[in-house]
């Protein structure tokens, strides 16, 4: 009787291995990429300090505020006003085992 259960044991323990191969979380990862532009509304700060920049970005038909802190040299350079148009980037996952949804704000001019 102890036979018969060892090797049921084993048996059972044989039949949850799998001989698939196994797909380990990470890359590589393809997503669907989408752009929106991020309009800057209002900034703070100073040449001393870093610059928080709000923008507004409209996706999905509802409009969000969102903010960065950013350099005083990469506000200069970028030449960050009222009205300027930056890229806000949602990538959707379409093959692979990657986080399935990311949403950032790129500090890249917004192309249509």
């Amino acid at each position: 009787m102890k036979k018969a259960v060892y090797f049921l044991c084993i048996a059972t323990l044989a039949a949850c291995g799998t001989t698939e191969k196994e797909i380990p979380d990470g890359g590589p990862c393809s997503y669907k990429i989408t752009t929106y532009p991020a309009t800057v509304i209002d900034f703070f700060g100073n040449d001393s300090t870093n610059y928080t920049v709000y923008f507004t970005v409209k996706q999905y038909s509802v409009t969000d505020t969102v903010t960065q802190d950013v350099s005083p040299e990469e506000f200069n350079s970028l030449e960050i006003k009222k009205g300027s148009t930056f890229t806000w980037e949602v990538k959707e996952i379409t093959n692979g085992h990657c986080s399935p949804h990311l949403e950032w704000l790129k500090l890249v001019r917004y192309k249509e």
